[in-house]
């Protein structure tokens, strides 16, 4: 069944296009193209077709590198001398950031599962999502053997196509999806999962693919940093980097080291003459360091430490979002009391309802740092941009789903034998202004107060948007430490010019409150006492903050230069109680 497939394109630069036509004719998958990954578990067999050799229960993988995945076209032939299900199939990774297809960000055809089918699926790491569901028992058969074809505009539109060998023309899996979450390929690959009679039934052949890259204006950023031994480090990147005119900072505790950019260009190995301590967290700096089309890492400080597993007392739950905003997604928020760094492998979250119990375990490998906050949610970068994050604020990649319900639910935090918290919540616990609590976070006040305190909880802020994954919550105070400063509203500088030259354009108003559940009515009049604009009208406050003024009337045109007074009224519904303040501000006309 040997072919040869040619594609002509035109009206396409040779720089941005990528193909390759792989059919195994020369007995071998090292080279022209050289494929690589569990290359034990593979041969090139008689019939010049890669074949799977594995001796026991294994997911095999090879992967070899393709960076096609706009206006793109990718086919394989597929044979399984059995009837597939869902721990044994087989899989066409057609675009992969990562060379190990077990944790990448990918898109890949799947057949065989429990209905029998071909489909196409998009993966996260090592969370995987159907994009395309193919027609259920369409390899309902002994054996399988077919032809894979996939197509994507440059808009993203995938297409799924399959021929099987007793058909002549291909035929449409599901439907056409629009998918774009990942934009940039640098692998394709073959992947088998087989039980321990079925190392060697899987078959690949007539491997073509053509397509262009998406010009890569997106920086890189370090994926993740792992202690690999008791003086080594791993930092991987998102992207294959140049490291040469790269400089790096680390503490001088850890001594002289060495630095080694592994053989895919996206690890950076460093050994260090000293071994790490326990409890002690590192922070270091990376510089000058870029991706193969030049673009720079923009974050340049982090930091890494010897991790250990968590005890009780030692997490809390911390703020939950049970009824998320249109445009936003629902999200839990952890915070580490300890002294510890806490590898969170094997922690989950439990949902204790008994009509609807659920589990959704933490990702392997998932760290959080000594007094540091961690929010899960399914899509962190969608989460930042929504709630403008600091880039402190750490978010990782869970699937809650409908983990988190509106109006009251119950959640552990536990690694199965040690209960860490238990949160049952309700939407009674909102600020009694809140009139609707859609798209607004619960936040606990005091991580060393009881959690089933439904005093220890409130609203999250206006000024954060209602929400402040990842970092250190609105409503915060320890209420073992109060604050002694007897401001509570102040302006930071009186005078202030509108008038867009970037210097003093804005008009600051600090707040530092002893309680929680204030909110805030600020109103600004001239020197004659005419009202110029209601700035802010029942806007809830956390416990210290800031608010603005940027100079402009209710017209939304500048003040007139001169004296101006804002008379802010705070009032706190739970404990009935208000407060006034006069505030004396001047614009200025100064250039």
């Amino acid at each position: 069944m040997k072919r040869l497939v040619l594609f002509f394109l035109l009206g396409i630069s040779i720089s941005a296009f990528s193909q390759f036509t792989d059919d195994f004719s020369d007995g071998d998958f090292t080279g022209n193209p050289t494929w690589s990954g569990t290359t034990s578990n593979f041969i090139v067999n008689a019939e010049m077709q890669l074949q799977s050799n594995a001796s026991a229960t294994s997911t095999s993988y090879l992967t070899t590198e393709s960076e096609a995945i706009k206006n793109a076209a990718w086919e394989c032939w597929v044979k399984i001398t059995y009837n597939p299900s869902n721990s044994n199939y087989a899989s066409f990774y057609l675009v992969s950031s990562n060379s190990d297809l077990t944790n990448t960000n990918a898109y890949y055809v799947q057949i065989g599962n429990s209905a029998d089918e071909i489909s196409l699926y998009k993966q996260t790491g090592t969370i995987k999502t159907k994009i395309i569901d193919g027609t259920d028992k369409r390899i309902d058969t002994n054996p399988v053997e077919v032809n894979i074809k996939v197509t994507r505009d440059e808009n993203g539109k995938w297409s799924l196509f399959s021929k099987l060998a007793t058909e002549s023309d291909f035929v449409q899996e599901g439907n056409d999806t629009i998918e774009t979450t990942h934009q940039f390929s640098y692998y394709a690959g073959v992947l088998f999962s087989n039980s321990g009679t079925t190392g060697k039934n899987y078959y690949f052949d007539n491997i073509n693919i053509s397509g262009e890259k998406y010009p890569d204006s997106t920086p890189p950023n370090v994926s993740s940093t792992v202690i690999t031994d008791v003086n080594k480090l791993l930092i991987t990147f998102s992207e294959k980097v140049d490291i040469s005119a790269a400089n790096f900072s680390f503490p001088n505790e850890l001594g002289s080291f060495t630095s080694t950019l592994l053989a895919d260009n996206r690890q950076l190995e460093i050994i260090f003459e000293n071994e790490f301590v326990t409890r002690t967290v590192y922070p270091f700096t990376l510089n000058n360091i870029f991706d193969l089309n030049g673009n720079a890492l923009e974050k340049t400080n982090y930091q890494f430490g010897v991790s250990e597993s968590a005890e009780a007392g030692d997490l809390i739950i911390n703020e939950v979002m049970p009824n998320s905003a249109d445009g936003s997604e629902d999200y839990i928020e952890i915070y580490n009391k300890s002294d510890k760094i806490i590898d969170l492998t094997g922690v989950k979250f439990i949902k204790t309802s008994v009509a609807d119990l659920a589990i959704q375990e933490i990702p392997t490998g998932t760290i959080i740092f000594p007094q540091n906050y961690l929010a899960f949610v399914a899509h962190p970068e969608a989460l930042r941009e929504f709630f403008s994050v600091p880039e402190e604020a750490n978010i990782a990649s869970i699937n809650l789903g409908t983990f988190l319900t509106n109006e009251t639910a119950s959640i552990q935090l536990s690694d199965g034998i040690i209960v860490f918290d238990e949160l049952s919540y309700s939407d009674k616990w909102h600020d009694p202004l809140i009139k609707n609590p859609k798209g607004v976070a619960l936040e606990r006040i005091d991580p060393h107060q009881p959690t089933q305190d439904a005093s220890n909880w409130h609203s999250a802020a206006s000024d954060v948007n209602y929400g402040t994954p990842g970092y250190k919550n609105s409503q915060y105070r320890d209420k073992s430490v109060q604050g002694s400063s007897s401001k509570e509203v102040w302006i930071e500088k009186e005078t202030f010019s509108p008038n867009n030259d970037g210097y003093e354009d804005i008009l600051l108003i600090n707040y530092l409150l002893p309680d929680n559940g204030w909110m805030a009515d600020i109103t600004i009049f001239d020197a004659s006492g005419h009202k110029v604009r209601k700035l802010y009208d029942s806007f809830l406050l956390g416990t210290e903050g800031t608010l603005s003024w940027d100079g402009s009337d209710s017209n939304h045109r500048t003040a007139n230069i001169g004296i101006h007074v804002l008379f802010v009224e705070l009032y706190n519904a739970s404990l009935g109680k208000t407060k006034q303040f006069k505030l004396v501000c001047v614009v200025s006309g100064k250039k």
